[in-house]
């Protein structure tokens, strides 16, 4: 995940976010399971950079067991390569109103 994730290090990196390319793999992995970006992050020094992770996995969480699985039931014709896309798509937005809302908390 570290290559694939590169990009998502770029534009950690534009929003400011400290440790960008260390935490970007943890914004990818959380399409394949859930707890591993609350991993990936604990090694993580900036507490800035953990928040926007742990807020960010939330996000992920809400969307792949709650809205993912009701899509895939409802028969609704997207795939799963659709259904990533969205993620992607709801992962670089959640991103900056993530960095936003760190900046009004911790700081």
């Amino acid at each position: 995940f570290q290559y694939l994730s590169y990009p998502m290090g770029v534009y950690m990196s534009l929003l400011g976010v400290p440790d960008a390319f260390t935490a970007a793999p943890a914004t990818l992995v959380g399409f394949i399971d859930m707890f591993i970006p609350a991993l990936i992050s604990t090694n993580l020094p900036s507490e800035f950079t953990r928040f926007v992770i742990g807020g960010l996995s939330l996000v992920q969480i809400i969307y792949l067991t709650e809205v993912g699985s009701i899509i895939v039931k409802a028969d609704v014709g997207i795939d799963m390569k659709r259904l990533f896309i969205i993620f992607l798509e709801r992962t670089v937005l959640a991103l900056p109103l993530l960095v936003l809302a760190a900046h009004f908390i911790l700081e």
